[in-house]
Protein backbone atom coordinates (compact mmCIF):
# COMPACT_ATOMS: atom_id res chain seq x y z
CA UNK A 1 0.00 0.00 0.00
CA UNK A 2 1.34 3.43 -0.98
CA UNK A 3 0.76 6.05 1.72
CA UNK A 4 1.23 9.76 1.01
CA UNK A 5 0.77 12.16 3.91
CA UNK A 6 1.09 15.88 4.56
CA UNK A 7 1.57 17.02 8.17
CA UNK A 8 0.32 20.53 8.90
CA UNK A 9 0.53 22.44 12.15
CA UNK A 10 2.03 25.49 13.81
CA UNK A 11 5.70 25.57 14.80
CA UNK A 12 6.33 23.35 17.79
CA UNK A 13 3.26 21.17 17.19
CA UNK A 14 5.38 18.03 16.84
CA UNK A 15 5.33 17.62 13.07
CA UNK A 16 8.94 16.45 12.88
CA UNK A 17 8.55 13.97 15.72
CA UNK A 18 5.35 12.50 14.30
CA UNK A 19 6.78 12.39 10.78
CA UNK A 20 9.73 10.30 11.98
CA UNK A 21 7.44 7.91 13.87
CA UNK A 22 5.15 7.50 10.85
CA UNK A 23 8.12 7.14 8.50
CA UNK A 24 9.42 4.20 10.52
CA UNK A 25 5.99 2.63 11.00
CA UNK A 26 4.95 2.75 7.34
CA UNK A 27 8.46 2.53 5.85
CA UNK A 28 8.00 5.71 3.82
CA UNK A 29 10.19 8.73 3.08
CA UNK A 30 10.16 11.73 5.42
CA UNK A 31 10.46 15.00 3.49
CA UNK A 32 11.23 17.86 5.88
CA UNK A 33 11.49 21.07 3.88
CA UNK A 34 13.11 22.95 6.77
CA UNK A 35 15.92 20.40 7.05
CA UNK A 36 16.34 20.34 3.26
CA UNK A 37 16.82 24.12 3.22
CA UNK A 38 19.17 24.09 6.19
CA UNK A 39 21.38 21.27 4.89
CA UNK A 40 22.95 23.15 1.97
CA UNK A 41 23.53 26.14 4.22
CA UNK A 42 25.32 23.93 6.72
CA UNK A 43 27.46 22.34 4.01
CA UNK A 44 28.22 25.64 2.24
CA UNK A 45 26.37 24.67 -0.94
CA UNK A 46 25.39 27.61 -3.16
CA UNK A 47 22.36 29.08 -1.43
CA UNK A 48 21.70 32.77 -0.90
CA UNK A 49 22.14 34.76 2.29
CA UNK A 50 18.56 35.86 1.83
CA UNK A 51 17.29 32.31 2.42
CA UNK A 52 19.58 31.94 5.42
CA UNK A 53 18.26 35.17 6.88
CA UNK A 54 14.64 34.14 6.23
CA UNK A 55 15.05 30.77 7.95
CA UNK A 56 16.62 32.26 11.06
CA UNK A 57 13.97 34.96 11.38
CA UNK A 58 10.87 32.89 10.64
CA UNK A 59 10.12 34.37 7.21
CA UNK A 60 8.84 32.44 4.19
CA UNK A 61 10.90 31.20 1.22
CA UNK A 62 9.98 31.74 -2.45
CA UNK A 63 7.08 29.43 -3.43
CA UNK A 64 8.53 28.15 -6.71
CA UNK A 65 11.93 27.47 -5.13
CA UNK A 66 10.34 25.38 -2.38
CA UNK A 67 8.09 23.52 -4.82
CA UNK A 68 11.09 22.50 -6.93
CA UNK A 69 12.71 20.98 -3.84
CA UNK A 70 9.52 19.03 -3.11
CA UNK A 71 9.31 17.79 -6.70
CA UNK A 72 12.85 16.47 -6.52
CA UNK A 73 12.06 14.50 -3.37
CA UNK A 74 8.69 12.93 -4.19
CA UNK A 75 9.85 11.63 -7.57
CA UNK A 76 12.85 9.71 -6.19
CA UNK A 77 12.98 5.93 -5.96
CA UNK A 78 12.97 6.27 -2.15
CA UNK A 79 9.51 7.86 -2.29
CA UNK A 80 8.03 5.09 -4.45
CA UNK A 81 6.36 3.39 -1.45
CA UNK A 82 5.06 6.70 -0.16
CA UNK A 83 6.11 9.82 1.65
CA UNK A 84 5.25 12.15 4.49
CA UNK A 85 5.83 15.88 3.95
CA UNK A 86 6.48 18.09 6.97
CA UNK A 87 6.72 21.87 6.71
CA UNK A 88 4.98 22.31 3.35
CA UNK A 89 2.89 23.95 2.00
CA UNK A 90 3.13 27.23 3.92
CA UNK A 91 1.14 29.53 1.62
CA UNK A 92 -2.03 29.33 -0.45
CA UNK A 93 0.03 29.66 -3.62
CA UNK A 94 2.24 26.74 -2.60
CA UNK A 95 -0.94 24.71 -2.02
CA UNK A 96 -2.29 25.57 -5.47
CA UNK A 97 1.02 24.81 -7.17
CA UNK A 98 1.31 21.51 -5.29
CA UNK A 99 -2.26 20.44 -6.10
CA UNK A 100 -1.62 21.16 -9.77
CA UNK A 101 1.64 19.23 -9.74
CA UNK A 102 0.04 16.19 -8.08
CA UNK A 103 -2.66 16.22 -10.75
CA UNK A 104 0.00 16.48 -13.44
CA UNK A 105 1.84 13.37 -12.22
CA UNK A 106 -1.42 11.58 -11.32
CA UNK A 107 -0.78 11.27 -7.57
CA UNK A 108 -3.35 11.66 -4.79
CA UNK A 109 -2.55 12.22 -1.14
CA UNK A 110 -3.82 9.55 1.27
CA UNK A 111 -4.50 12.05 4.05
CA UNK A 112 -3.62 15.49 5.44
CA UNK A 113 -3.07 15.65 9.20
CA UNK A 114 -3.41 18.91 11.12
CA UNK A 115 -1.77 19.04 14.56
CA UNK A 116 -3.49 21.67 16.68
CA UNK A 117 -1.86 23.26 19.77
CA UNK A 118 -2.24 26.54 21.65
CA UNK A 119 0.10 29.52 21.31
CA UNK A 120 1.23 29.12 24.95
CA UNK A 121 2.18 25.50 24.24
CA UNK A 122 4.11 26.57 21.15
CA UNK A 123 6.28 28.96 23.17
CA UNK A 124 6.74 26.41 25.96
CA UNK A 125 7.93 23.70 23.59
CA UNK A 126 10.16 25.82 21.38
CA UNK A 127 11.84 27.62 24.27
CA UNK A 128 13.07 24.26 25.55
CA UNK A 129 13.79 22.56 22.21
CA UNK A 130 17.28 21.27 21.38
CA UNK A 131 18.41 19.55 18.17
CA UNK A 132 21.26 17.37 17.03
CA UNK A 133 23.22 19.24 14.33
CA UNK A 134 24.13 15.94 12.67
CA UNK A 135 20.97 13.79 12.52
CA UNK A 136 18.44 16.62 13.16
CA UNK A 137 16.65 14.68 15.90
CA UNK A 138 14.74 16.95 18.27
CA UNK A 139 14.80 16.87 22.06
CA UNK A 140 13.15 18.77 24.87
CA UNK A 141 15.77 19.97 27.34
CA UNK A 142 13.53 18.94 30.23
CA UNK A 143 14.95 15.48 29.44
CA UNK A 144 18.39 16.85 30.43
CA UNK A 145 20.01 15.62 27.23
CA UNK A 146 23.29 17.30 26.34
CA UNK A 147 24.58 14.71 23.87
CA UNK A 148 22.51 13.05 21.12
CA UNK A 149 22.13 9.39 22.18
CA UNK A 150 22.08 8.31 18.52
CA UNK A 151 25.37 9.77 17.26
CA UNK A 152 27.06 11.44 20.28
CA UNK A 153 26.95 14.97 18.85
CA UNK A 154 26.42 17.88 21.25
CA UNK A 155 22.87 19.21 21.08
CA UNK A 156 22.35 22.83 20.06
CA UNK A 157 19.59 25.43 20.06
CA UNK A 158 18.06 26.12 16.66
CA UNK A 159 18.77 29.68 15.53
CA UNK A 160 15.11 30.31 14.76
CA UNK A 161 13.94 29.20 18.22
CA UNK A 162 14.10 32.70 19.67
CA UNK A 163 11.11 34.78 20.80
CA UNK A 164 11.10 37.17 17.82
CA UNK A 165 11.41 34.38 15.28
CA UNK A 166 8.79 32.24 17.03
CA UNK A 167 6.37 35.18 17.04
CA UNK A 168 7.00 35.82 13.32
CA UNK A 169 6.41 32.16 12.51
CA UNK A 170 3.16 32.05 14.48
CA UNK A 171 1.88 35.22 12.78
CA UNK A 172 2.80 33.89 9.34
CA UNK A 173 1.22 30.52 10.10
CA UNK A 174 -2.07 32.06 11.24
CA UNK A 175 -2.17 34.31 8.17
CA UNK A 176 -1.92 31.38 5.77
CA UNK A 177 -3.28 28.21 7.38
CA UNK A 178 -7.00 28.61 6.59
CA UNK A 179 -6.29 29.26 2.90
CA UNK A 180 -3.94 26.26 2.84
CA UNK A 181 -6.58 24.00 4.39
CA UNK A 182 -9.31 25.24 2.05
CA UNK A 183 -7.13 24.72 -1.01
CA UNK A 184 -5.89 21.24 -0.11
CA UNK A 185 -9.27 19.92 1.03
CA UNK A 186 -10.72 20.63 -2.40
CA UNK A 187 -9.00 17.42 -3.51
CA UNK A 188 -7.80 15.66 -0.34
CA UNK A 189 -9.04 14.53 3.08
CA UNK A 190 -7.93 16.50 6.17
CA UNK A 191 -8.22 15.35 9.78
CA UNK A 192 -7.56 17.32 12.97
CA UNK A 193 -5.49 15.91 15.84
CA UNK A 194 -4.93 17.37 19.29
CA UNK A 195 -1.17 17.96 19.21
CA UNK A 196 -0.98 18.88 22.91
CA UNK A 197 -0.92 15.22 23.95
CA UNK A 198 2.37 13.42 24.48
CA UNK A 199 4.03 12.12 21.31
CA UNK A 200 3.04 8.48 21.90
CA UNK A 201 -0.65 9.25 22.40
CA UNK A 202 -0.66 11.69 19.48
CA UNK A 203 0.92 9.06 17.24
CA UNK A 204 -1.65 6.48 18.32
CA UNK A 205 -4.49 8.86 17.39
CA UNK A 206 -2.89 9.65 14.03
CA UNK A 207 -2.45 5.98 13.07
CA UNK A 208 -6.07 5.23 13.99
CA UNK A 209 -7.27 8.09 11.78
CA UNK A 210 -5.03 7.01 8.91
CA UNK A 211 -6.30 3.43 9.14
CA UNK A 212 -9.96 4.50 9.11
CA UNK A 213 -9.44 6.97 6.25
CA UNK A 214 -7.56 4.54 4.00
CA UNK A 215 -10.02 1.74 4.80
CA UNK A 216 -12.92 3.95 3.70
CA UNK A 217 -11.05 4.89 0.51
CA UNK A 218 -10.72 1.19 -0.35
CA UNK A 219 -14.46 0.52 0.00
Amino acid sequence: MTIRIILLGPPGSGKGTQAELLKNYYNITHINIGNILRSPIKNNINITKKIHHALNNGFLINDNFVLELIKQKITTKQSYNGFIIDGFPRTKNQSILFNNYLKQINIKLSIIIYLDITTNEIFRRLSSRMICPNCNKTYNNTHSYIICPYDNHTLIKRQDDNNMSIQNRIISFKQHINDIKNTLTQKHILININGSMNSIETNKQIKQKIYKTIKNQDI
